[in-house]
């Protein structure tokens, strides 16, 4: 396996190496790194950009000129790492496979190139990363491996007309709703004759999943896993969940949610509401990317959490990014590791990490978002600010955990 280094500007770290045994010394992430064949490196000898890398054949001692990630390969990791001319050979990996940067603890950031398919030790399931080598973005080629449980949805089995007496074709009086793949229809809409889930058009090849919340505000339609919490971050990591959605009309008098929630009852309250900056919290355990258009910033796509009803609310939002406009489909992805750190995607990009609550109203970079030992369940929903009614294509909808 490649060894990760974390090296500064003051001290000097030495690298073994031989002509039997060379190494490679790759720059991933930081400032420039100086190397030489000797203790005293300096900024006035051989040096290495982010993305760059050298090979040597003797000790050789590097120094940065700021925090900088590196890796040191040896012969079976360069063997694996560059994936040469033979594609045939499947790298296998230990541990959790997370998406993400070097600095987001991404599995082979830096190492693994766009298509690249590894094997997961730990469920027991091929990756194939959708992302780029700086920032994999890695999603199982299948969700029903033996070391995963895992749901993909893409409403293909959804079936029935569209509206039959004003009423959607996904509804229900109290009763879980699903759509036949594993995936539950939760939110007071999915009663009202003027909200719930319905089939949409056909897109790719496939057709969309319109979920419409009705015209009372706070009255939510959404899509959930199972109504018992499944996943617990320390136990099966990566807790992911993932969809594309785009919003069927403009972006006004509404809210949004991509992430995890520890309670999403079938008929489950807007469990976040948002005033200028600060965002309002219901459930004691609930993280993602939520947004309001009721705040200051209305399409701005926020990273927000909640964790053992520590803070109540957090305040001082600044957007990570804005949602797209309305007919404009979009990919998001919350993916919590096994500490409770929590990373947030927009197509297939690192939006950052999630903030953790550290008290009331209180949030710090640095304080994991999802509490280790808490269960979670998978959420995305929309849900009306007023009295008019909102409604989103979703085009494709999973989320995946592994298994003890």
């Amino acid at each position: 396996m490649a060894t990760h280094l974390s090296v500064g500007a003051v001290k000097a770290l030495p690298i073994s190496a031989s002509e039997r045994d060379p190494a490679t010394i790759f720059n991933s992430s930081g400032g420039t790194l100086y190397y030489k064949s000797a203790s005293d490196v300096d900024s006035g000898d051989s040096s290495l950009a982010v993305g760059a890398s050298a090979e040597v054949t003797a000790v050789n001692w590097i120094v940065a000129s700021a925090s900088t990630h590196v890796l040191i390969l040896r012969n079976d990791d360069r063997e694996d790492a560059d994936f040469p001319e033979s594609r045939e050979q499947i790298r296998t990996v230990d541990g959790p496979v997370y998406s993400g940067t070097v600095a987001t603890s991404g599995t082979l950031a830096g190492i693994a190139e766009t298509d690249t398919v590894i094997y997961s030790k730990d469920s027991k399931t091929l990756h194939v990363n959708e992302g780029t080598q700086a920032s994999p973005y890695w999603t199982p080629t299948s969700f029903s491996g033996p070391g995963l449980f895992g749901v993909y949805d893409d409403f293909r089995t959804v079936k029935g007309d569209v509206l039959t007496g004003g009423v959607p074709a996904i509804t229900g009086t109290g009763t879980v709703n699903h759509t036949g793949l594993g995936t539950r229809i939760v939110g007071p809409a999915v009663d009202e004759t003027d909200g719930g889930a319905a089939p949409g058009t056909d897109v790719e090849g496939a057709q969309v999943l319109r979920l419409t919340a009705d015209n009372a505000n706070g009255s939510l339609c959404g899509l959930a896993g199972s109504v018992v919490a499944q996943f617990q971050p320390d136990a099966h990591a990566p807790l992911v969940v993932d969809v594309t959605y785009t919003h069927v009309s403009a972006i006004t008098a509404r809210s949004t949610f991509v992430g995890f929630c520890g309670v999403v009852a079938d008929a489950i309250a807007e469990p976040i509401t948002g005033a200028t900056t600060t965002a309002t919290f219901v459930p004691d355990d609930i993280t993602g990317v939520w947004m309001d258009s009721v705040l200051t910033d209305g399409d701005g796509l926020m990273l927000v959490s909640e964790k053992a009803n520590t803070a109540g609310t957090q305040t001082s939002l600044v957007a990570a990014a804005a949602q797209p406009a309305a007919a404009t489909y979009a990919r998001y992805r919350v993916e919590v590791q096994a500490d409770g750190t929590t990373v947030a995607f927009k197509d297939k990009a690192v939006l950052g990490v999630i903030s953790g609550p550290t008290g009331a109203g209180a949030h710090a970079v640095g304080t994991v978002a999802a509490d280790p030992t808490e269960e979670y369940i998978p959420l995305v929903y929309i849900c009306p600010s007023t009295t008019t009614a909102a409604s989103i294509d979703v085009k494709q909808f999973f989320f995946y955990g592994t298994r003890i």
